[in-house]
């Protein structure tokens, strides 16, 4: 799954023929299409590819590639058939405005690629359109990546196979009641990011929907936690919480105790758990209320 607040950059750029007197020029190519197949308006388009061209630029710490007007210039002392590896450089989203329009969309960028015969090496924009395009540029440079879908301070974050949504909370802002959506756009939220709400110390209460998957590490740890559970993945066993998964309650929030709710469509008063003692307390509207110690 990607990380959806950094475009991962890879490939390489060189020259193919010409003299090493050339410097390279970068121009972003970028669809944005919302999950329905919806293109997103035009202007939020342009504006994310005037992020790309800043943090493409950026992310160069020698300072040798640099934006200028639509387009990134790349300086580099190419020789034929050498090229700048891309690998292990990536724009981070979190440094720069974020547009509100772009929440959900899948982005594919691809890159136009020429080489500019000048000359000298030093980057000296100021007549680079009368330069004359006399070198071949080679490329793969590439980028990828999905916008999540934030909703009620959570992040939605479509998997790469375009089959499931994971999620966690957006920032360490969230508090109170955590509801998590079932589906998003008819594709199930099925994951909990690892340490999804860890940084969120105001947070009282999870609700988790019956699509979602226990997980073989910790989402949030607090005394006190109330959970609200719909998914069967969750009910107590006696080998932790579920036989697929092998996991416990204690790996996923903490060391308790715990107050949970169990939706009584999956659960009744009797659990079975070997490795834990519970009080059943009584049934809150749909919910079997338990007291759960370790």
């Amino acid at each position: 799954m990607s990380d959806t607040s950094v475009i991962a950059l890879s490939g390489t750029i060189g020259l193919e023929d010409g003299s090493s007197n050339a410097f390279i020029r970068i121009m972003p190519n970028v669809s944005m299409v919302y999950e329905d197949g919806t293109a997103v308006d035009a202007s939020a388009v342009s504006e994310f590819k005037t992020l790309l061209l800043t943090g493409l630029a950026d992310a160069d710490s020698t300072g040798i590639m640099q934006k200028v007007g639509n387009y990134v210039y790349y300086a580099g002392d190419f020789t034929e058939n050498t090229a700048y590896n891309f690998a292990g450089k990536s724009i981070n989203l979190a440094s720069y405005a974020f547009n509100d329009a772009w929440q959900g969309a899948t982005v594919t960028i691809s890159f136009t690629i020429q080489a500019i015969q000048s000359s000298g090496l030093g980057l000296d924009l100021s007549s680079y359109s009368t330069y004359a395009e006399k070198a071949t540029a080679i490329s793969n440079l590439s980028a990828w990546m999905t916008f999540p879908v934030y909703e009620d301070g959570l992040a939605y974050t479509l998997s790469d196979d375009g089959t499931y949504y994971s999620v966690k909370a957006k920032d360490s802002s969230v508090t109170g009641e955590v509801v998590i959506l079932n589906e998003i756009n008819g594709i199930p939220v099925t994951t909990l990011e690892e340490d999804a709400f860890e940084n969120c110390s105001g947070i009282t209460s999870i609700h988790i929907p019956s699509n979602v998957n226990a997980p073989e590490y910790n989402i949030y740890s607090k005394d006190g936690l109330e959970i609200y559970i719909d998914s069967k993945d969750f009910l107590l066993t006696a080998s932790g919480m579920t036989e697929y998964y092998g996991t416990s309650l204690d790996n996923a929030f903490g060391e308790g105790p715990w107050t949970v709710y169990y939706h009584n469509t999956i659960a009744s008063k009797n659990l079975n758990p070997t490795n834990y003692s519970y009080s059943y307390i009584g049934l809150v509207g749909d919910y079997l209320k338990f007291e759960i110690t370790k």
